[in-house]
């Protein structure tokens, strides 16, 4: 069982912009738990805070396949990174979410309409209990082209 409720396209929270940690206090490392926590649970490669306030859709985005990240550390100390291959389109993948972008916005309008489809009806039969729940995702990642 996860920790955090994963929000689900198209919840609207999922347009929210994280705003950049200041400071790295206890409970941050605690976000930073919770989060892998459910994350894990999940069985997913990703999650970004504004997720857990998407689903099991898959499609190709087109990601650089190395970059460099400029963080904090859960000891509140900044670091730099350089993340190639499946990491980079990770990384990528999870500040979309920070500032608002969900990977549907890379697709076509038809595409999104349809997932968006196919998302109602099962949230629907999970809600009326016609279907087995459908596993919590993190969302898709798209791959590095």
């Amino acid at each position: 069982m996860t920790k955090l409720v994963i929000l689900e396209y198209p919840d609207p929270r999922l347009r929210t912009t994280a705003k950049p940690v200041e400071m790295v206090d206890d409970a941050v490392r605690q976000l930073v738990a919770d989060l892998l926590e459910t994350m894990y649970a999940a069985k997913g490669i990703g999650l970004a805070a504004t997720q857990v306030d998407v689903p099991d859709i898959y499609d190709k985005v087109q990601r650089a396949t190395l970059i460099r990240v400029r963080a904090l550390g859960t000891d509140g100390q900044p670091f730099e990174l350089d993340v190639e291959g499946i990491l980079a389109v990770c990384v990528q993948h999870e500040m979309d979410h920070l500032q608002g972008k969900l990977f549907v916005d890379y697709l076509s309008e038809l595409k999104r309409q349809m997932i968006r489809r196919r998302l109602e009806k099962e949230r629907k039969q999970r809600e009326s209990g016609g279907a087995a729940p459908r596993r919590a995702t993190s969302g898709a990642l798209p791959s590095a082209q």
